[in-house]
């Protein structure tokens, strides 16, 4: 599994942009109800690894854990 540290910055449906520390972006794909937890995770600017598989910007990166490390709320 791979992982990514950054923050949330566009969230549609089960998708989401993630922008890193040093200001690369990636898409990735959520799993199903995580939508109102992208969008709190987006509002609050927080601070999150994200742990997935496949590959970022294709339908293949997918979303299997999502730990939060701070918040700016």
């Amino acid at each position: 599994m791979k992982t990514i540290t950054g923050h949330v910055t566009v969230v549609q449906e089960q998708r989401f942009r993630l922008e890193t520390d040093d200001g690369r972006n990636f898409l990735l794909n959520g799993g199903k109800g995580d939508t109102d937890l992208l969008c709190d995770l987006m509002r609050r600017r927080a601070r999150v690894v994200v742990e997935y598989d496949g590959e970022p910007n294709l339908t293949s990166g997918v979303v299997r854990r999502i730990e939060i490390l701070s918040s700016e709320r």
